[in-house]
């Protein structure tokens, strides 16, 4: 979506996916995980209003009656409580990949190279995805790295909120009792996350820019 609104520029759809993503972008993650709850925990019953696993089978059955002696009970209660803090850290930090990725479109359409492609009479679908796209990248690769350590250590306030029993709840649960071996062994898997993000990172720039060589 950032390549599409970066591409295109000036119309309605790039205005109305720019404040989407600046509205989630700005707004504390907090916040959006509370008007969540309310919305559709609260309001609706769509979904559990905190925990991580139903405390009593019985309930989830009485809510989803397929479920009644079925296997997949478990794993689709661990999903039914998955889904709003999920969605919440998506939203967070999707408006940020798609700031990220429509500012580095835009640049990269200046160099000489897009002008070059385009000289040469090639479709602008494949300007776009081989030549621009594949530079602009670049930038988006490396916010993975951060990003995937993000995803499981620093949605700690989004735990807090919908009382999630993540790595993230545990590392301030741990912080808090002073148990500082429960703490350095998050750590530890924040820091294993950080050095396989290198790694992927480093494959995908090799594969993005030839120019790159393992």
């Amino acid at each position: 979506m950032g390549s599409r609104i970066g591409w295109k520029r000036g119309g309605v759809e790039e205005g109305g996916w720019i404040l989407f993503s600046l509205f989630f972008y700005n707004m504390p993650s907090f916040w959006i995980g509370l008007i969540f709850i309310w919305i559709f925990a609260f309001q609706f019953g769509w979904f559990p209003l905190s925990g991580f696993q139903s405390a009593n089978m019985a309930d989830l059955v009485r809510k989803f009656p397929f479920l009644e002696n079925n296997i997949l009970a478990r794993p689709f209660d661990y999903m039914w409580h998955m889904v709003l803090p999920l969605v919440v850290l998506v939203l967070i930090s999707l408006a940020g990949v798609i700031l990220l990725m429509r500012t580095s479109l835009l640049e990269v359409l200046k160099e000489d190279y897009i002008l070059t492609a385009r000289a040469k009479g090639l479709p602008e679908r494949i300007v776009r995805r081989r030549h621009a796209n594949r530079n602009a990248y670049l930038p988006v690769v490396t916010s993975f790295t951060i990003a995937l350590a993000y995803s499981v250590g620093g949605a700690i306030i989004l735990e807090q909120i919908f009382t999630y029993q993540g790595v993230g709840y545990y590392f301030l649960q741990a912080i808090l009792i002073q148990d500082h071996f429960l703490a350095g062994a998050t750590l530890f898997i924040l820091a294993i996350l950080v050095i396989v993000g290198n790694i992927v990172a480093d494959l995908l720039y090799a594969w993005l820019d030839p120019r790159v060589r393992l």
